[in-house]
């Protein structure tokens, strides 16, 4: 990993780049390593505070048409919340 730093020192990242060493050696072990992954992503991120109450307010990214299924719609919810089996309306801004 140090050989990495050395070449993330060298870009707008600087050295302290958050790393979360993986091997392929590691086979059978997937469970270990989505517990490293998870808790070094965590420990290297904040959470935004939001209001999770009232009205849904999305920022919409991207939208994909799926042959045969419908539009899958990618954003960051602003405020509010979602859960499963919720009806969303997206008005349509012209």
């Amino acid at each position: 990993m140090e050989a990495l730093r050395k070449i993330f020192a060298k870009t707008k990242y600087g050295d302290k780049v958050v790393m979360a060493p993986f091997s392929t050696k590691m086979e059978g072990r997937v469970a270990e390593f989505t517990h490293l992954l998870k808790n070094t992503l965590l420990s290297s991120i904040s959470i935004p505070k939001r209001n999770d109450k009232g009205s849904l307010l999305m920022l919409v990214d991207h939208c994909f048409p799926i042959k045969g299924k419908g539009t899958v719609t990618t954003g960051t919810i602003v405020e509010g919340s979602v859960k499963p089996g919720d009806e969303v309306e997206f008005p349509l801004i012209q």
